[in-house]
């Protein structure tokens, strides 16, 4: 497993500074509230690149690292954002999704995900070092079910899995599999992607979160000022609005 620990142990060690941000949600189904975690988009396209940097730094193809990589294969829907970012960052022209229903009407997760639509393996080259990337690991079930599939129909010489975050399992026993690249530790809260919902729920997310904007500019000065890594401008000034504080600056250079 290769983790930003091993490049910047300060990272993972950040909390709130780096933009998660605890949320009350009511649960439809108890009518209690429960506590979940906001990420940004910003912050996914960011911390997609610093996933891309990690897979980089091993898989570089030079005579004391590993082969590159040839094809991404990205759970979706999740795994399709990041997916993307990291295969454009580490230019990687194979690039495949395949989709999992991982949970019920209840937003309780199944025993094991089940593949609803993945690419003909007749139409796929075969004998391929392949990258399977998710936007998050939970239990690592959907990247076990797709680490057999991909093993079991394109034959390849090698496969690893990507993810951004993984959550804290009180029980490391619930674990189905490990990411083999991985960015950072967060809570075993469920979580809310900004780049996931619809336009309706962001907007109310957004209204939830408006105290906290000048929080979230910082947070994103904060990371450009740590790693030297190209962050996606558009969706947070879309989030924040014009950056009068100087904060940002750093991100432009």
């Amino acid at each position: 497993m290769i983790s930003l620990e091993e490049c910047i142990p300060s990272f993972v060690t950040l909390g709130s500074k780096a933009g998660f941000y605890p949320i009350t949600h009511q649960n439809q189904d108890t009518g209690l509230p429960e506590e979940r975690l906001w990420i940004p988009s910003w912050l996914q396209d960011y911390e997609s690149l610093v996933l891309a940097g990690l897979v980089a730094k091993v898989r570089n193809g030079e005579p004391n690292g590993r082969p590159k990589i040839d094809r991404i294969l990205s759970i979706a829907r999740g795994g399709a954002r990041v997916g993307g970012d990291v295969g454009y960052a580490l230019d990687v022209a194979g690039h495949s999704g395949i989709q999992l229903y991982g949970y019920d009407d209840h937003d309780q997760p199944l025993e094991m995900p089940i593949i609803t639509s993945a690419p003909d393996p007749a139409k796929l080259p075969h004998g391929e070092h392949i990258l399977v990337v998710d936007d998050l690991r939970d239990r690592g079930k959907a990247l076990a079910v797709v680490c057999d599939w991909a093993d079991e129909n394109l034959h390849p010489l090698s496969i690893e899995t990507a993810v951004p975050w993984v959550k804290d399992k009180e029980d490391p026993g619930e674990v189905v599999a490990e990411a083999d690249y991985q960015v950072r530790h967060i809570p075993d809260l469920w979580v809310e992607f900004e780049s996931q919902m619809t336009a309706e729920q962001r907007a109310a997310r957004l209204a939830q979160l408006k105290p906290v904007w000048s929080e979230m500019e910082r947070s994103a000065g904060w990371l450009a000022r740590q790693l030297p890594c190209e962050l996606l401008l558009s969706r947070l000034i879309a989030i924040s609005g014009p950056d009068e504080t100087g904060i940002l600056e750093p991100l432009h250079q």
